[in-house]
């Protein structure tokens, strides 16, 4: 297991990913001025009790996890389990398992490496979310994106979202399906 961990990736520096998220983010909150939809309204509730600035962070570690797993999925029709470290000094950095851990190890072993990746750098993080797909046995079988952010406010969560891959003129467009989200025991940063 210990070289699970050590094989979980090498980090790498996305230099667009904070300007991406923040447009994300930004594209989102131009929705609150039509009218919201009671899952909406639910998936939302999180937010209460916590600062602006935390429900950002959150907000932007998430919209990164979707970024990367739309990009992935509308050029390769897949994505590999990833982690995204937001750290303290604004940066965002990606880190994913090597080739030859996803061929030799199982979803299990790669997800227990990318978490333990996120807490052996939490001293230096605001916070990590761990994104991976899914399918959804009570959907028929639905692909789904999995997200598991935590930020060190002690907000964590699991959101949950099904896709749908579609053909557009040759090329492939993904659509996320509305958001479940549901509290989560810790297991990033600690």
């Amino acid at each position: 297991m210990a070289t699970a961990s050590k094989k979980a990736g090498k980090g790498k520096k996305d230099r667009g990913a904070a300007r991406r998220a923040k447009a994300a983010v930004r594209g989102a909150s131009g929705q609150a001025t039509t009218r919201r939809t009671p899952s909406q309204d639910a998936a939302n509730a999180w937010r209460q009790g916590i600062s602006t600035a935390t429900a950002a962070t959150v907000d932007e570690m998430t919209a990164h996890v979707q970024n990367v797993a739309l990009e992935q999925l509308e050029q390769h029709q897949a994505f590999p389990p990833f982690v995204v470290l937001a750290r303290r000094d604004g940066e965002f950095e990606l880190s994913s398992p090597a080739p030859e851990d996803l061929e030799t190890l199982d979803t299990a072993e790669v997800l227990d490496g990318l978490r333990e990746t996120a807490r052996s750098a939490a001293p230096q993080l605001l916070g990590a979310a761990l994104g991976f797909p899914a399918t959804l046995p009570d959907r028929s079988g639905a692909s789904a994106l999995i997200v598991e952010v935590e930020h060190i406010d002690g907000v964590s969560l699991t959101v949950i979202q099904a896709y749908r891959l579609r053909g557009v003129d040759g090329a492939k467009k993904t659509h996320l399906e509305d958001a479940v989200v549901e509290s989560r025991d810790p297991s990033l940063l600690r």
